[in-house]
């Protein structure tokens, strides 16, 4: 059975055959966080959780513009990502500017697809990222990052 954020109630996803001592596999991919629990008769497993990021995809278009790409099972329009810079005396990243996502089409049922395109006067040759934290996200992901490139 599984329970995706958001659901009232566990759905069941697929049957099983169990091996000798009564282990089984079962491949889910799931879109959000949820929750997994086995059923056998009235025996039900204790629940497993699946944390689930958002897809995050930050290419370089020009130079000092780059383009966000966030892909997930809900729409993350009007949500603010960071833009990062890596610090190499500090070791650590560097927040430089927030961007606004904005909706931009549904994929294949039920992607959604949200994005931006945004300007960076950082120097050249830095490592950048962009994060999407958790008070952006909400309850049915846990916080993403982007790739690492180049800016």
């Amino acid at each position: 059975l599984a329970q995706e954020c958001g659901q009232t109630a566990a759905t069941k996803m697929t049957t099983v055959q169990t091996a000798t001592g009564g282990a089984f596999i079962a491949v889910v991919t799931p879109r959000k966080n949820t929750v997994y629990t086995a059923k056998v008769k009235n025996t039900t497993s204790n629940a497993v959780s699946e944390q689930v990021r958002p897809r995050l995809r930050l290419r370089k278009v020009a130079p000092h513009r780059y383009s966000l790409r966030v892909v997930a099972a809900q729409s993350f329009a009007g949500k603010y990502a960071t833009f990062q810079r890596y610090n190499g005396t500090l070791q650590r990243w560097v927040n430089v500017k927030r961007v606004l996502l904005r909706a931009t089409s549904t994929g294949i049922a039920p992607t959604v697809i949200s994005s931006v395109t945004f300007r960076s006067s950082i120097r050249a040759r830095l490592k950048i990222r962009v994060v999407l934290p958790q008070l952006q996200v909400g309850t049915c992901y846990v916080a993403g990052r982007s790739n690492v490139i180049l800016s």
